[in-house]
């Protein structure tokens, strides 16, 4: 079960404490083939139900189909109403529709670092009262942290078992422990079997081996890299604790039914550091159930120690979790050397491909070929791809004065897919995906410089639909030289909301009518969920702040145009008795979201067509 192969960390302390203003091929024209979400992948658009929405890590939902780039304005869109939490959250809002009351409401769950885990009505505006909540047990008052150390990760939502699988940090007796949990969608309580701590040691001859062996020490770690589900078990990984005392990059693994530990892996087991800490993101998962991570600031020989790399990971029948693949870039000394980690961002994996990409504090995409990462070698060649996509960096290198990308989101289903960043004190930018590659020209760019940690990015269309496109970004309004994120330190966040295909029209943001639609203070890192129209914002005022259409979405209305009529009638029809994944199946029709078009959904629409109208 145990597996050996596991400077500082690239500022995971400023991941997650620093304030906003923290230190900190040729063009071608034809569109690449970017193959349709699969059934699996179709019917989790329902759901945000993991980290950046889906296993590939692209933070957009393809099933959007009531936002779109004429409604969102001003007038029409803006704050609904907003839900108290009990302290500062990193985690993304999860939503998981049809779950509680008989299966008929949606609910969206919140976690904070009070260890508190909240189920709210997720469209209700008079449902004030959580559904539910637990508490999990007293945060680590560590010094350090605004609000203590609670659940610091996104949670990840197994809705097969009714299950969402949660990691709690607890001070006990004096010392750091680390839970999971897991918690039944309908009533919060444990399920499933009672939490269990996670510990844990391998062979090595680290900075901090003891007699061979090199110990989990939770007064080290950080759980900042969101839950990951591959195969039967669940993933947890760890980095460091403000990059205080001797510590390493760890993955865990447990089976999802009975919490045995089936793997342990240790990215430094011969040395030190390397923390896996990814802006939050949690690691792609592939289709042969491998795991993707990106390692910070930390030791590397190619061997056992692999600091400033992006590992894959195999789940093998024998327990262990193999080392099967690894990339990493040829300066990663230089970038060890001035604290510009590979893990500030996370990989996210080009949905119908083998290509994935990666980014850090650099500014450099790398796009790599998930079938042979190629390891380390002189110039980079084992790459498809490398470009710099933001402004550039100057030499010497300081913490200031690159583009750092701390986050992506890709719009996969689009006529041309389309990558977004928005780097640290940089512009937005989009590049296009054409024929296996980045046109490295941006197709796009915003107008607006952003402060530190850059623009938190999330995406939102109704698959490839023209006027659907829409790029979601939390920014800080101000930067401040704190170093931590919260009332009294932080400046206030907007969220702002883009045509995805032209990045210099700003549709709408929450200081346009600021008295009805501000957001509060800038939440650290952690992106909106975006979901049935609406979208769930994350507040440092301890809030969820809910966003939708003001007069809300047209029900029946299927393709968006604010009226019900034969039109409608005749989408649900083309695609009647079709389910996610089959030829014909368009999420449009499925009106009351049950996974399949069926006659209760014509139904639903041909009632609230206008009196008298009749229908071919």
């Amino acid at each position: 079960m145990k597996h050996r192969l596991g400077t500082l960390v690239a500022c995971a302390a400023c991941g997650l404490l620093a304030g906003c203003g923290a230190r900190i091929a040729a063009p071608v024209s034809v569109a690449t083939p970017v193959r349709p979400p699969s059934a699996e992948t179709q019917t989790s658009q329902f759901d945000v139900a993991t980290a950046q929405n889906d296993p590939a890590r692209t933070a957009s939902s393809s099933s959007e189909i009531y936002l779109t780039t004429s409604n969102v304005a001003t007038a029409t869109f803006g704050k609904i109403f907003a839900r108290q939490v009990d302290a500062t959250y990193y985690a993304q809002p999860l939503y998981v529709r049809n779950i509680a009351s008989n299966g008929t409401v949606n609910v969206v769950y919140v976690a904070t670092m009070h260890n508190t885990v909240y189920a709210f009505d997720a469209d209700n505006p008079a449902a004030t009262a959580p559904i539910w909540s637990v508490h999990l047990g007293s945060q680590d008052k560590v010094k350090g942290w605004l609000n203590g150390l609670g659940i610091l990760s996104t949670p990840v939502i197994a809705r097969d078992l009714q299950v969402m699988y949660v990691v709690a940090a607890t001070r006990e007796h004096g010392h750091r422990v680390y839970r999971l949990h897991a918690l039944d969608l309908l009533t919060g309580k444990e399920k499933l079997h009672k939490p269990v701590e996670i510990a844990g040691s391998v062979p090595g001859k680290g900075y901090d081996a003891s007699n061979g062996v090199v110990a989990f020490n939770p007064a080290q770690e950080v759980q900042r890299t969101s839950l990951a589900i591959s195969g039967g078990s669940v993933y947890v990984a760890f980095a460091a604790d403000r990059d205080i005392g001797k510590y390493h990059g760890w993955i865990f693994g447990f089976d999802m039914r009975t919490f045995r530990q089936t793997e342990i892996f240790n990215v430094t087991p011969d040395g030190g550091a390397a923390g896996i800490w990814q802006s939050g993101r949690a690691p792609v998962v592939g289709k042969d159930g491998s795991l993707y991570f990106e390692t910070g600031n930390g030791d590397f020989d190619g061997a056992t120690n692999f600091g400033e790399t992006v590992l894959k990971l195999r789940p093998e029948p024998s327990g262990d979790l193999k080392l099967a693949d690894w990339f990493t870039p040829d300066d990663w000394k230089t970038m060890n050397d001035h604290d510009y980690d590979l893990s500030s961002s996370g990989p996210t994996l080009i949905p119908g491909t083998n290509l994935m990409i990666v980014t850090g504090k650099t500014g450099v995409v790398y796009l790599t070929d998930t079938a042979k990462l190629g390891h380390m070698q002189k110039g980079n060649p084992q790459v498809v791809q490398q470009f710099l996509a933001t402004a550039g960096c100057t030499t010497p290198l300081t913490f200031e004065n690159c583009g750092q990308i701390m986050g992506q989101a890709f719009w996969a289903t689009a006529p041309v897919p389309k990558l977004y960043m928005w780097p640290v004190h940089d512009r937005m930018r989009a590049f296009e995906f054409v024929n296996g590659r980045f046109n490295t020209t941006p197709v796009s760019m915003g107008t607006e410089r952003a402060n530190y940690p850059g623009g938190v990015l999330a995406h939102s269309s109704y698959l490839g639909t023209n006027g659907t496109g829409i790029v979601w970004a939390i920014t800080c309004d101000k930067p401040d030289k704190q170093f931590y994120f919260g009332p009294g330190f932080t400046g206030p966040g907007t969220l702002h909301a883009y045509d995805a295909n032209d990045l210099t029209r700003e549709l709408w943001n929450s200081n346009q009518n600021a008295a009805r639609d501000s957001l509060g203070v800038f939440p650290s890192f952690t992106p909106p969920t975006i979901a049935n129209g609406k979208v769930y914002a994350p507040s440092f005022s301890n809030q969820l702040v809910v966003y939708s259409l003001l007069k809300g979405p047209v029900p029946g209305d299927v393709n968006g145009d604010s009226v019900v009529n034969c039109a409608d009638v005749e989408i649900v029809k083309a695609a009647m008795g079709k389910s996610p994944g089959e030829p014909g199946f368009d999420l449009r029709a499925d009106v009351i979201r049950d996974g399949v078009v069926d006659q209760k959904d014509l139904a639903f629409v041909t009632q609230r067509i206008a009196a008298g109208a009749v229908c071919p």
